[in-house]
This record gives C-alpha cells, sequence and structure tokens, in this order.
C-alpha cells in the first residue's frame, strides 16, 4: 500500500529560499570586496590580517549555500507552477493541510499525467548529451592517436562514462509509462502503487550535474595524455643528466683529451668529428660554457659534413678567451641530426647566457611541428662530449 501524495512545497518555502539567496548574495559580495581591498592595501597589518580569512570562509561558506537556496528556489517555484496548472490553490503553509495533497483546495479539474512529455524531454536531452559527449571522446581519440598510443585505453574510458547518459535517457523514457509513473502533482490513492516521475527541472539539473563531471573527466584525460606525451618527447621533468643519457650519437674531438680541452681553442675552433645518421638532412653543432649559464661559444646551424678539421670556418666561433676561463669551467659541444627544420624562432646569441644544450633540445630543435600536440621527432640523434678548459 503506498502513502497519500505529500504536498512537498508552499509559498513560505519560496520566501526563505529567495531570502537565503539574497544573505548569501551578500556574503559573498561582502566578502570577495573587503577581501581583495585588504589583500591590495600597502599596510602589513592589513594585508595579512585574520580578517581577510574571515572573508574567505565567508566566500567558501557562501556559495554552496547560494547555489544550494537557488536550486530550491527554483525546484519551488516549478512544483508552484505545476500545482496551480493541475488545479490546486497554491498554499501558504503546507501543515495548514497537514502536508497532505488531496486536502489541498482545487481551483479547476486536475488532469492526471499532465507532464509525461517532460520525461519526454529529458530523454531526449539525455540522449544529445550522450552524443555530444561521444563526438567530444572521438575529438579526443582524433586529436592523440598520432600521438601517443595511451590515448586509446582513455578513449575507451571516456566511452563508457558516455554512458551513462544512456542510462538517464532510459530512466526518464521509463518515467513516460503512466501505468508506472504519475506526476509529483497527482493525487493518489492509498492503493495507488505507481512512483512519483522526476520533473523537468530536477532532470535537467542532473543531466547538467553528470555533464560537468563528464567535461571535467575529459580536460582531464585530454591533460593527462598531454602531460604523458610531452613527459616522453618534450622537457616535462627532463634534466641535463637525461639528456647526457640519451645521447647516442658518438662524436670526438683530438682537442679533448682526458676530459679538458686544448688551450689551442682560445684562438681556434675545435677539431670534431661523428658518424653520419641516416635520415639526417643537416646538423647543429652548439658548444656553450655551461658553467656560465650556457654562453655560447661555437654554433653551427646547417652543417653537411661529419668531419671538422681544426681551425674550421664552419659557423660562427667564439674564442675560449673572450671571456677569462676560470678553473673547472665545463665547455661542451652538442650535435643534433637533423631531420628537419625546427618549428620555433629562436635566437642564439653571443654575448649573453642563451640555451642549455638539454633546453636547445627538448624545447627547440626536436620540435617540427609546434601546436596543441606538438610534433616531436626533429631531432634523429644526438651526441654530447664535455670538458674543462684550463685556459692558454
Amino acid at each position: 500500500m503506498n502513502t497519500p501524495a505529500k504536498i512537498i512545497y508552499d509559498k513560505n518555502t519560496k520566501k526563505n529560499c529567495r531570502t537565503g539567496i539574497i544573505i548569501t548574495l551578500v556574503m559573498i559580495v561582502v566578502g570577495l570586496v573587503i577581501g581583495l581591498v585588504l589583500s591590495s592595501s600597502d599596510d602589513p597589518n592589513l594585508k595579512y590580517s585574520n580578517f581577510i580569512g574571515i572573508c574567505m570562509y565567508m566566500d567558501i561558506v557562501g556559495v554552496p549555500l547560494f547555489l544550494i537556496f537557488l536550486y530550491n528556489y527554483c525546484n519551488t517555484a516549478v512544483y508552484l507552477n505545476r500545482l496551480k496548472k493541475n488545479g490546486f490553490t497554491v498554499p501558504e503553509d503546507r501543515k495548514e493541510y497537514d502536508y497532505l495533497l488531496h486536502k489541498l483546495p482545487r481551483t479547476g479539474e486536475p488532469v492526471v499525467n499532465r507532464y509525461t512529455s517532460d520525461s519526454k524531454a529529458a530523454a531526449l536531452i539525455s540522449l544529445l548529451a550522450f552524443l555530444g559527449f561521444l563526438g567530444a571522446d572521438a575529438n579526443y581519440y582524433l586529436k592523440w592517436k598520432d600521438y601517443e598510443p595511451d590515448c586509446v585505453a582513455f578513449a575507451v574510458v571516456i566511452a563508457l562514462g558516455c554512458l551513462i547518459f544512456l542510462v538517464l535517457a532510459f530512466v526518464f523514457y521509463l518515467q513516460t509509462f503512466t501505468e508506472k509513473y504519475v506526476d509529483n502533482v497527482d493525487v493518489r490513492t492509498p492503493s495507488d502503487t505507481r512512483k512519483t516521475r522526476l520533473n523537468i527541472f530536477t532532470a535537467i539539473f542532473i543531466i547538467l550535474i553528470v555533464g560537468v563531471v563528464g567535461i571535467f573527466g575529459i580536460v582531464c584525460m585530454d591533460s593527462m595524455t598531454d602531460y604523458i606525451y610531452k613527459s616522453r618527447n618534450g622537457g616535462y621533468e627532463r634534466t641535463m643528466y637525461d639528456f647526457m643519457e640519451g645521447a647516442t650519437l658518438e662524436v670526438t674531438s683530438d682537442d679533448l683529451v682526458d676530459g679538458v680541452w686544448d688551450s689551442a681553442l682560445s684562438y681556434r675552433a675545435p677539431q670534431l668529428s661523428f658518424e653520419e645518421v641516416e635520415g639526417a638532412q643537416y646538423y647543429v653543432v652548439y658548444m656553450v660554457n655551461e658553467t656560465d649559464g650556457s654562453c655560447v661559444h661555437w654554433y653551427i646551424d646547417d652543417l653537411h659534413e661529419t668531419e671538422l678539421e681544426a681551425g674550421n670556418e664552419e659557423g660562427t666561433y667564439r674564442r675560449l678567451d673572450v671571456i677569462p676561463s676560470y678553473p673547472g669551467n665545463t665547455y661542451s659541444v652538442s650535435v643534433y641530426a637533423m631531420a628537419g627544420e625546427p618549428d620555433s624562432e629562436y635566437e642564439i646569441t653571443f654575448d649573453d647566457a642563451s640555451f642549455s644544450p638539454d633546453y636547445f633540445y627538448y624545447r627547440i630543435l626536436n620540435i617540427s611541428e609546434r601546436g596543441t600536440p606538438a610534433t616531436y621527432g626533429n631531432v634523429i640523434a644526438y651526441g654530447y662530449l664535455s670538458g674543462s678548459y684550463r685556459g692558454s
């Protein structure tokens, strides 16, 4: 046996919710304004006062309370409007009628199951949301499929998450059957075992909440994939030690003996040799003083040879004695085998600190096409050698 239908909301409920909206909105605005004024003050006693914490607390508490009151106000407004349309007097106070719908006076003839169309609309909205999120999932997969293999698993997770909209659509569609469901403004007899269908406002609210969670999930999946991709190919969490360990191109120099550069580099470019790399269109040579902020001493941006004699005139070379070298200064030479031009505008400066060898590789040379995601792999292989210079 089912219980009689209850009066869910009345005019007092609507008034109380309206009052709550005003109070919490004032809390939010006052807390925000006072907090901003105090935090921007030049007086440290005001800038770091406990009152700022109170203002932040007002906002932290005020925002969720405001949303709760707003939701209840809208829900109440929808319910009272339905009561009126269904031939009932809108109650000032539910207590006067013992909270029972069948005791509420009528101003017209009630229509049972007037709002079955709302359930159909909710089912349609859920279905459209499912298709929309499925499209977003497909867009995510197409964006990453050529870059990151993990995107397949993430795309499957997103697709499974999208199924909740199909479940909602099915639930809302079931509520269109009048032999099993009635409106929350319909009078029911004790023997009526039908369930109460959700109103359109509540249905849309549920869809929105699930949609916000779904959007957050897709954004997180995209950010996670981007992080994984850049961690594997870009400069995320990469150090100079990672760069040195990844050097596979063997580079040698007759001017580097037992970790010490020949003093002749004070007036000429070093000898350099390395193996030819298949598929490389050209090579980039980059020599810096790593102890002095990666100050550049030699730069060749379009080399097509693999053997450079001592004193060669390839590229631009700045003698090592131009800036006094202190004991222990480390000079390194990096050679990058390039598949093509890097997709980056960069300028190598010889007067100021410039790019470190690892930054030059991860963030500039190895990117063949910038964008989201960027295309890495422009450097087929690279080599690295370093040593100290003790002067002439």
